[in-house]
């Protein structure tokens, strides 16, 4: 999938705010200051769903795939509550609580090389 905006582009790179926070190199205090960053860039992966799910699904059952698609990260996210809680009690806090939910955005990037690309390509029927 290619960027096709500045928005798309600055996204990517949320890694490496996570990553640096992921090597302990960020505090308590100043991972809070970062939560906002994480926010804005979290919502940012979103906004590629509704342009790229839709190519990968033939016409009969694109909403279908594309709708299970885009929520089924949510029913998944849905144990993050809990999960961080855990891990503030176990790691002894919430920066490295954070950083090591972050880990999930480098599965993210492990997969995007096994993403098909769809540019130029027809929709299928």
């Amino acid at each position: 999938m290619q960027a096709n905006s500045w928005h798309h582009g600055v996204t990517r790179y949320q890694w490496l705010v996570l990553f640096v926070a992921w090597l302990g190199w960020v505090f308590d205090s100043i991972a809070l200051l970062l939560l906002p960053f994480l926010g804005y860039f979290n919502n940012g992966i979103f906004s590629g769903f509704p342009i790229y799910l839709p190519e990968l699904y033939p016409t009969r059952l694109r909403a279908t795939g594309a709708g299970f698609c885009f929520n089924v990260g949510r029913v998944l996210a849905s144990a993050g509550p809990f999960l961080t809680g855990f891990l503030v009690t176990a790691l002894g806090g919430f920066g490295r609580a954070a950083s090591a939910i972050a880990l999930i955005y480098l599965v993210g990037l492990l997969m995007l090389p096994f993403a098909p690309e769809t540019k130029g390509q027809p929709l299928p029927e």
